[in-house]
């Protein structure tokens, strides 16, 4: 454990130490971990070793430039977002996803303007079932149906913040007519994910003209 401790701070130091001083080429990411300068101990290291191991010369003579480029290590991204503290920012550079769903699957979403029977809500920072925040979009069409736990058309995105500092996210897109994904899922997730999935929920129901309910 100390020895991988030790590998690990030798990594972060050189990487630093790189980025500082330069090898002649100005590695495309140089100055993305400015902004950490003078903020919390150790959190400029990680963002500069986690940069340097995206530096790469791609190969644009390739079909993908950049298959020889290394995988920035994930390690380092975990590191970092325990280390890191609600004020400071996330890892430079890094766009965090929802992984409850994606950009195809929600904007695939079947969404039945024409039905009298249709309904849409949408609530953002409420506290139900001990959770400290809660953003969810419902679109709704149909009837009950009975045994189902859902209408003849029913569709959630939802991020959950608990009181106990977990996250989360749900996704259901069922129907009764096959014309739908049919899916249902749940998922933990980081703290970085959870900002990322509310935001998308609050920008799918401004695209569908859907008002969220603010407490």
């Amino acid at each position: 454990m100390l020895k991988k401790l030790l590998s690990l701070i030798f990594v972060i130091l050189t990487s630093a130490a790189l980025a500082q001083a330069g090898d002649g080429v100005p590695p495309p990411n140089e100055g993305v971990c400015d902004e950490l300068i003078g903020g919390k101990p150790g959190l400029y290291g990680l963002c500069v070793a986690f940069s340097e191991a995206q530096d790469c010369e791609p190969d644009f003579s390739s079909d993908d430039p950049y298959e020889n480029c290394s995988p920035s290590d994930p390690k380092l991204l975990e590191l970092y977002d325990k280390k890191k503290t609600e004020t400071d920012p996330t890892m430079p550079g890094v766009a965090y996803d929802c992984p409850c769903w994606t950009d195809a699957e929600v904007n695939s979403l079947r969404y039945p303007s024409d039905s009298p029977e249709e309904r849409a809500q949408c609530a953002d920072d409420i506290d139900p079932r001990s959770v400290h925040h809660y953003t969810g979009l419902i679109i709704y069409s149909g009837i009950l149906v009975p045994n189902s736990y859902g209408y003849t058309y029913h569709f959630n995105l939802d991020a959950y913040e608990r009181d106990n500092g977990g996250h989360s996210c749900y996704m259901r897109d069922t129907c009764h007519d096959g014309n739908c994904l049919n899916i249902i899922r749940y998922l933990e997730i980081s703290e970085q994910e959870f900002h990322t999935c509310t935001n998308q929920i609050l920008d799918a129901a401004a695209v569908r003209g859907v008002d969220c309910i603010h407490h």
